[in-house]
């Protein structure tokens, strides 16, 4: 089964549209090296050395690079044969190329087992992407942090029509009503409509433990409360909010991985966390700056004993301007 190199959506790429990311996940996962990453630009594939794996979409939390055409879902059972399991018989290229956001449109779907074709990845022409079973074994621990079934996973030796040749796109995402009729009572219904099926199941059932695949982190002993975050992130991960009190929350569920909040904090106050559950707010106290006068804020639990200063007078280390231009 010959599958083409993916192809790149640079408006979805947060390396081409800020110069400031730092995603690297799709050339981490390419095992051919096929990938070329520079800043500013979306990434650039050598078709002559990609074999189709699919592994970087798989990767990609932002869905810049199209994944492959995948079996569409017929009840709980996904039967899936990749092309190095039956030759000339397979229904997937090859099953690196299935990700989070491709599972969750399954299980949304109804699948609650994967049975594919018996496979040996070590003789493959398409092996040393991440194993399938790491994707799936991640997937499935963000599910029982929610109390969610997860999906299973066998082998079962191929008999005729048992995998079918038939290609379609993974199960449509039907949306926010079909999600919730698919999850138990208690399920949240929040009025912030996150993106991809991955997204929606993350954020309609929340827990205190549960798991996120990439989480946004900060510091409040290390944030100075200049908001760069907040003003800077581009799926709206990391808020900051006026009511009930003034805080920074932060809503994983969102996050792309993309770094650009980690990259812009000049106090190092923000890291990327992967598999995590979500930060509790961070409440800020607000005050006024003893350099400038400017009304500002930082967090409420940074340390006794420091100076009333805004984000900018305290990085420049003085208390009021050295030159007042009227």
């Amino acid at each position: 089964m010959v599958t083409p190199a993916p192809r790149v959506a640079a408006s979805a790429c947060s390396r081409a549209r800020n110069p400031l990311g730092s995603c690297t996940l799709c050339e981490q996962a390419c095992p051919r090296a096929a990938i070329e990453l520079a800043a500013g630009s979306a990434p650039r594939i050598a078709t002559e050395a990609c074999n189709g794996c699919g592994a970087c979409a798989a990767a990609c939390p932002a869905g810049a690079l199209d994944p492959l055409p995948l079996p569409e879902p017929q009840g709980p059972d996904w039967r899936l044969a990749c092309s190095g399991a039956l030759p000339g018989r397979a229904n997937i290229g090859c099953l690196n190329a299935l990700g989070l956001e491709q599972l969750a449109a399954a299980w949304l779907a109804g699948v609650r087992r994967i049975l594919a074709a018996p496979r040996d990845c070590g003789r493959c022409p398409r092996q040393g992407a991440p194993d399938f079973t790491r994707t799936l074994a991640r997937f499935n621990a963000l599910l029982r942090s929610r109390r969610l079934e997860t999906i299973a996973f066998e082998e079962q030796p191929p008999t005729r029509g048992l995998f079918g040749p038939k290609l379609a796109p993974v199960a449509p995402d039907r949306g926010r009503r079909h999600l919730l009729a698919r999850l138990p009572a208690g399920t949240s219904r929040d009025e912030e409509e996150p993106p991809g099926a991955l997204g929606r199941l993350l954020a309609a059932r929340r827990r205190p433990d549960a798991l996120f695949p990439i989480v946004p982190r900060i510091d409040p002993q290390a944030c100075t409360g200049c908001d760069g975050c907040a003003s800077v992130c581009p799926t709206g991960a990391i808020r900051l909010d006026a009511e009930p009190v003034p805080r920074y929350r932060i809503l994983p569920w969102r996050c792309n991985g993309c770094g650009q909040c980690a990259a812009l904090c000049d106090a190092r106050a923000i890291e990327i966390a992967f598999d995590a559950p979500a930060p509790a707010p961070i409440a800020l106290s607000e005050f006024r700056c003893e350099g400038c006068g400017v009304q500002a804020h930082r967090p409420t639990a940074r340390r006794a004993g420091q100076r009333a200063l805004c984000a900018v007078c305290a990085a420049r280390g003085h208390t009021r301007p050295d030159i007042l231009v009227l």
